[in-house]
């Protein structure tokens, strides 16, 4: 089965969610654990630059 990256990484995360380890996820996936790493920091990454904008938001909302 060939995944898109954006497929793959949807996957990845929808896994780790569900506790399975990296290998049960290479067997799934045929997947290596490096792209499993860079999957994981990159949706780290995205959440928290979500909730820093989140935090400026609501500072900004309580300053008014």
């Amino acid at each position: 089965m060939i995944l898109s990256t954006k497929e793959k990484e949807k996957r990845v995360v929808e896994c780790l969610e569900q506790n399975k380890s990296y290998r049960e996820i290479q067997d799934l996936y045929h997947i290596s654990s490096r792209d499993i790493s860079f999957i994981v920091k990159k949706t780290k990454e995205k959440k928290g630059q979500r909730r820093r904008k989140e935090d400026t938001n609501i500072s900004y909302i309580k300053s008014i």
